[in-house]
């Protein structure tokens, strides 16, 4: 029997991703923020959170503007925030000794930032405080963002646990006597997806992005970022049980992080290590 072991640590000098917001509870922007990020190995990188409650917001209006951030190598990162008529600016660290990496600059009169890892309560419309970015309805298979990317358990799933301790301990990844292929993503149509997941079935958990076949685990979000879908199926995949596959037979539920197409965002992030079915 074969073994496909894939290992991917978020050290400190590998690539890291995390949810990023924006806290502006003074009101001091007077435009959507444009958000400009440094890491550690010079890398550039651009992006506009959004406050308007759509995912990954949650609360429109509340002061919080969030946007998923990728592939920032090291942890020492340098932020500029403009609105077009006020600038702040920063320099913090990632706390990537967690799985589901955050950080939070809060906008200061005096144009610097106050950087936490973890976001600050606030009120959804009907009253109940939000104590994570998160919401129930999320299901089993959204557990929150950017789990640091470690991907284990093609047929040895309960070796993840063992691993995940030496994460803190390692400063880089160990070389490994073992090469694995990288698997193609497989276009299906629409005549042909029922027997495409029933050869899957059988030796894989096959997840789907659309309407729920039997055997299959569904995604229960109406709507979710590839990022959003593949840290769910690292979760899954850190568990122990088969090897999860991914089937994406909606293609219209995944919702696109920026100009790239969201499904090729998806095949990006699961870069041939899992099954990847998309039906066309």
């Amino acid at each position: 029997m074969s073994l496909l072991l894939l290992l991917s640590a978020a050290l400190a000098q590998q690539n890291n991703s995390l949810l990023f917001q924006i806290h502006d509870p003074e009101g001091l922007l007077q435009g959507s923020p444009i958000v400009t990020m440094v890491d550690a190995a010079g890398n550039i990188q651009n992006n506009e959170p959004r406050d308007d409650g759509i995912r990954p917001d949650v609360v429109a209006d509340d002061g919080l503007y969030v946007h998923p951030v990728m592939n920032l190598t090291g942890v020492d990162i340098q932020i500029h925030v403009s609105d077009g008529q006020q600038e702040w600016e920063g320099n913090t660290e990632i706390n990537v000794d967690t799985t589901t990496p955050m950080l939070v600059a809060r906008l200061t009169q005096d144009g610097t930032m106050r950087f936490s890892d973890w976001p600050p309560p606030t009120k959804s419309a009907d009253g109940s405080t939000r104590p994570e970015l998160t919401s129930e309805e999320t299901g089993q298979l959204n557990r929150g963002y950017w789990l640091w990317a470690i991907f284990i358990g093609i047929g040895g799933g309960t070796l993840g646990i063992g691993l995940l301790s030496l994460r803190k301990a390692a400063s880089a990844p160990a070389k490994l006597s073992v090469t694995h292929p990288s698997i193609p993503t497989t276009l299906v149509s629409h005549e042909d997806l029922e027997a495409t997941v029933e050869s899957l079935i059988k030796t894989h958990r096959v997840v789907v992005l659309g309407k729920p076949l039997d055997g299959t685990i569904g995604c229960t979000e109406p709507q979710v970022h590839p990022a959003e879908l593949f840290a769910a199926t690292v979760e899954l995949a850190l568990s122990p049980g088969r090897s999860p596959a991914l089937v994406i037979t909606d293609t219209a539920r995944l919702v696109p992080s920026g100009s790239t197409p969201p499904v090729m965002e998806l095949e990006e992030l699961v870069a041939g290590r899992i099954p990847m079915v998309v039906c066309r």
